[in-house]
This record gives C-alpha cells, sequence and structure tokens, in this order.
C-alpha cells in the first residue's frame, strides 16, 4: 500500500521513512506486504506526487515552509478521493491539530516520533482503508443481493458499537458518513430494544412455542422496517438475542415506540414490549444507551404489562448502581465530597479489578468514562456537548499513576459538576415543576419524581427547596388549591367533586387544607364571605 510522507526536517523524514519501509502489514489475501513509502522534504512536490499516485494514507508535518500541513489536506482532497491524514505535530502547535480534526484528519503523532507508536497508527489506517474498500465493493455489487449485503455489513458495524466502546479517533466518524449515520455523532438519541410478550399470549394464558416466537419476531422486524422509515433519521438491526434493537433521534423515539407498538396489535393481534434507554448525546455513549434498553426490555417483558418500558423510569428496578453512575450522580450535584469519594472508587475498582493493569489502559478507561459523562451531561451544558479535545488527549498521556489519574479526574469532574450547578440546576427544578403540575391530582411521590429527573430522593428535595423556598408537598398542596380556588368561582360543581378532582378522596381534609390555605372554607370563598 501507497504512502506519502511530507516533513521538512530531514532527520525526521528519514527516521520515518526507515520506520515505514521496515513494516509489514496484512495484505489484502491474507498475507503480509510491504508498504510504498513515497517520502518528500517539500509540500508542493508532495502534492504533485499525491495527485499523481493518489495513496490511501498521507503522513504530513503541520508546520512547514511554503504549505503548511493545513492547507496540504484541503488541496490534496477531492470529491472521489479522500485519503486518510496523519499529522506531525509539535507539543505548541495543537491549534493547528485541532483545525486538523475538523478538516478530516484522522489522526495525529507527536514530535518526537516514537517508532512503535507510529506503527501502530499505520496498521491501524491500513486495516480501515482495506475495510472501507471490502464494505465499497460488496455494497457496490451487482447481484441483486447486494442490498442485503450492505445492510448486514451496516448492522455489524453498529452492532459492533453497541456492545464495545467506540474508540476515540476521528476515523469513525468517516465510517459512519459511509452508513449515513453522521447523525449518531451530532445529536441527542435513544435506544429501543423490541421482543414479543411471549409469555402472556399463548392460548389459556401459557407461553408461546418457541417456533411461533420466532415468527412474531420476524413479523416483528417487517413492521419495525416500515415504521422506521416514519421517523427517520433512524435505523433498526437484529440483536444477537434474536431481539430488535432500533436506534432513532431523542426527539422521536417516543412516537416511534408508541406507533409500533399500535402497528403491532393492529394488524398482528399480539403484543410487543419495548425497553427505551435514556438519552445519550455521544456515539461512545452506545454501549451503555444500548445495555439501558435491554435492561428496561427485560423489566418489560418480567416485570410490567405497559408496552413501553422507559430505563429512566425503572432505573431503580433493573440493576444496582455502579461506581461509575454514582460518580455521574455526585457529578451533577456538583457535591465535591463525593465526587472524590467516586473518584476514588472508580479508579480502585479499575486498578483492583484488573481492568487497568498498564498506565495506557488507565488512561483509555479514562477517556472512556470522561466520553460516557460527557453523553450523560452533555445536553445540560452551557454550549452544548463538550467534544474530547487534543489537549485532553495530552494530558491523560502524561499521567501514569492511579494517584495522578485521581488528581486529574477530580479536578475535572468538579468543573463539569460547578458548570452544571451554576447553570442547570433550576433547570432540573423547572423539569420537577412541569412534571408535578401535570399530575398534582394525582398520589404522587418525591420518590416518582425523583426517579423521573434522574436524581436521589434525598438530594431532589434539597435542590428543590432550595430553588423554589417551598418543599415538594407543599407545591403540590398549593398546586391543588389554586386549582380548587378556579373551580369554585368558575364552576359550579359541588365541592366534593371539586375535591376529588384536585387530588383528595376525603372531602373534610380538603376543606381543613383549604381553610388553612386560603383563610376561609370553600363554600365561604365560593360566595365571597
Amino acid at each position: 500500500m501507497k504512502i506519502v510522507i511530507v516533513e521538512d526536517e530531514p532527520d525526521i523524514l528519514r527516521g520515518m521513512e526507515r520506520t515505514l519501509q521496515e513494516l509489514r502489514t496484512e495484505g489484502p489475501n491474507g498475507g503480509s506486504e510491504s508498504m510504498d513509502v513515497l517520502a518528500f522534504d517539500n509540500p508542493e512536490q508532495a502534492l504533485l506526487a499525491i495527485e499523481r499516485e493518489r495513496p490511501p494514507i498521507v503522513l504530513t508535518d503541520i508546520v512547514m515552509d511554503g504549505m503548511t500541513g493545513l492547507q496540504l489536506v484541503e488541496r490534496a482532497k477531492r470529491p472521489d478521493y479522500q485519503p486518510k491524514f496523519i499529522i506531525v505535530s509539535g507539543y505548541g502547535d495543537f491549534e493547528f491539530a485541532r483545525q486538523s480534526i475538523q478538516l478530516g484528519v484522522q489522526d495525529y503523532i507527536l514530535k518526537p516520533f516514537d517508532r512503535e507508536e507510529l506503527r501502530s497508527k499505520i496498521r491501524t489506517l491500513v486495516k480501515l482503508v482495506r475495510e472501507e474498500a471490502a464494505e465499497r465493493e460488496k455494497a457496490d455489487g451487482l447481484h441483486p443481493y447486494a442490498k442485503l449485503g450492505a445492510l448486514s455489513l451496516r448492522d455489524t458495524f453498529l452492532l459492533g458499537l453497541c456492545t464495545e466502546a467506540a474508540p476515540m479517533r476521528e476515523h469513525l466518524v468517516h465510517r459512519l458518513k459511509f452508513w449515513e449515520l453522521e447523525w449518531l455523532a451530532n445529536g441527542a438519541y435513544q435506544v429501543l430494544a423490541v421482543d414479543c410478550a411471549a409469555a402472556a399470549d399463548g392460548p389459556d394464558g401459557r407461553r408461546v412455542p418457541e417456533r411461533e416466537l420466532e415468527l412474531r419476531r420476524f413479523a416483528i422486524g417487517n413492521i419495525g422496517r416500515e415504521v422506521v422509515r416514519e421517523f427517520e433519521p433512524a435505523v433498526i438491526l437484529r440483536a444477537p438475542s434474536q431481539q430488535w434493537i432500533i436506534i432513532a433521534e431523542e426527539s422521536k423515539s417516543d412516537a416511534l415506540a408508541d406507533r409500533l407498538d399500535q402497528v403491532v396489535r393492529v394488524y398482528q393481534k399480539y403484543n410487543v414490549r419495548i425497553g427505551v434507554s435514556g438519552v445519550s448525546a455521544s456515539i461512545q455513549a452506545l454501549p451503555e444507551a444500548f445495555g439501558q434498553a435491554k435492561a428496561a426490555l427485560r423489566y418489560a417483558l418480567l416485570g410490567t404489562d405497559a408496552a413501553v418500558c422507559r430505563y429512566m423510569d425503572v432505573r431503580s428496578k433493573v440493576e444496582d448502581q455502579d461506581p461509575a453512575a454514582a460518580l455521574m450522580e455526585a457529578i451533577v450535584s456538583a457535591d465535591a465530597e463525593r465526587i472524590e469519594i467516586g473518584v476514588e472508587k472508580v479508579v480502585d475498582g479499575w486498578v483492583v479489578g484488573g481492568a487497568a493493569a498498564s498506565s495506557a489502559e488507565l488512561q483509555r478507561r479514562c477517556l472512556d468514562l470522561i466520553a460516557r459523562l460527557y453523553g450523560s451531561v452533555g445536553a445540560r451544558l452551557d454550549g452544548g456537548h463538550p467534544q474530547i479535545s487534543v489537549e485532553l488527549w495530552e494530558r491523560l498521556e502524561a499521567i501514569f499513576t492511579a494517584p495522578e489519574m485521581k488528581r486529574f479526574l477530580y479536578e475535572h469532574c468538579l468543573g463539569i459538576g460547578g458548570r452544571l450547578s451554576a447553570t442547570h440546576e433550576n433547570a432540573v427544578v423547572e423539569q420537577a415543576k412541569r412534571w408535578i403540575r401535570e399530575r398534582y391530582f394525582r398520589d404522587i411521590t418525591l420518590q416518582e419524581l425523583a426517579e423521573h429527573v434522574g436524581l436521589s430522593a434525598v438530594w431532589l428535595s434539597q435542590l428543590f427547596k432550595r430553588e423554589t423556598g417551598t418543599t415538594f408537598s407543599e407545591y403540590v398542596v398549593d398546586l391543588r388549591m389554586e386549582a380548587a380556588r378556579r373551580l369554585l368561582r368558575e364552576t359550579t360543581l359541588k365541592v366534593y367533586e371539586i375535591a376529588e378532582k384536585v387530588g383528595y378522596t376525603d372531602v373534610q381534609h380538603f376543606g381543613q387544607t383549604f381553610k388553612k390555605k386560603c383563610g376561609h372554607s370553600p363554600k365561604e370563598f365560593r360566595f365571597g364571605r
């Protein structure tokens, strides 16, 4: 495979050239092959060679005389030619590095470069080039099943993202664009897990036989594909567990779930169960959302008669809180002491559990945690969802011990918590108030509200009192009294009917509460006494 190197420092250029000439990569037919290396110390000459040879990979310095590496990237690209670029950056060039990622550069390497790191990055890109070529070949096949084959490749790619944290590399965005899935990296989405309600739908309440279940699942898939088209961008695929997985934009997921349930019941005469994840906003958070959807589906199949079960409504019932989840709750509450304890437990868990046996693995675990954090709370931050910056990579790559990682994570999480606390605690309270206003006439509890907004009941109670000056119970009573006064003034309903409408089953208790809050009995208020 051809690769062009562009570097105006002769010693570095020769070193990179030798390193890549010695490199052996996996060939297209399973054997090994060497790299065809073209090295240039002049960017103008390099550009001519790139236009002539069209190498799949280009390795270029950023700061050069006559033409910068970023200019080279822009000028080399064509609609029908999109090579993979790696930039060579000095420690002072990170602003250039950020710009390069915006231009679609796949990776970067710092000077002085490490030979093994360079080999590893090139091997990764060679593998990516070959995979994309194979995908294009299959997608563009001339036989009538080419489209089905392409969908199968897409589903395999998506299932990989669902089951394993995505690598923090820019070429992931290119893969998403290839499958027209870039909306997953640009906004909020939810995952839906779908299966048929096996236990209750058979004759005389007996479980449906496995063969019948498979036929029902097949029908759900066919219907699901049609429904998904109504709510694009969205995608449906089959999970290894035989359930159907749908990924949809957050704004459309509720309507999609309700529509799928309705259509299956009307046309197939049996029930589905749908588990809906929480809202995620980064591709790195997809495995967590996938797990949430499956957990909600398990609860829907075993613990409820409702067709649609939302993870955020049953979170405390479907899984124990893990250390990372506890840390995120501490961050949302901006509690420095709990953040410190949470960081301690998370990092110690990595080390003691063997998940971070090396400094490189420790860095990767930390990066994955930060991506998960951004995906969970990023929508609440001013300026939208934060991005994993090159500067953050650099800081992580300089951390080699667990105590250093704890200090870094504590400072980073505390900063995020401070931003959340300063700008969005009121948003949480407003969400809570809306929920109460929609349900004040029912027998609602603080625990239900806490599960809805994703906080503990104790913390929500404190936050609500601090932001509104009143307690949850007092706020409910005030809404009921306001509604009662309106009904007394504007309707001819009897007092006991009004009591029932605003949430009281005991008319005497309603009358006592009304007089305490309003200074008059309901009858006195109605007749203006």
